[in-house]
């Protein structure tokens, strides 16, 4: 969940912004975003959207805030076998890094 409120995962800090504004959905191997309504519109690589289905590099513009996106999956491995988990997201904004474990979220 990404918003203003303080339980979102990646909290906003502009008034321009709704509680709840958009969230990220990871389903199987598939990440997709979802506006919510109100505040800025999101940009997908500069294409406004309201829904989008997401790959790793794509840049989410979100009124000022400007995110790239980087899927990384973590792999268990044992002797017989070695097995994709649940991934991770890195939103990353150049230098500042944000993680979402999606296995916790």
């Amino acid at each position: 969940m990404i918003g203003t409120a303080s339980d979102c995962d990646l909290v906003l800090g502009d008034a321009t912004f709704p509680e709840a504004y958009a969230y990220l959905l990871v389903q199987n191997e598939m990440v997709s975003a979802r506006r919510l309504g109100g505040g800025p519109e999101l940009l997908v690589n500069g294409e406004a959207v309201e829904t989008a289905d997401l790959a790793a590099g794509d840049r989410l513009a979100l009124g000022p805030f400007e995110l790239i996106l980087q899927i990384q999956f973590a792999t268990k491995q044992t002797a017989e076998t070695q097995t994709r988990t649940q991934p991770n997201l890195l939103l990353s904004t150049g230098n500042w890094p944000w993680v979402a474990d999606l296995a916790e979220v």
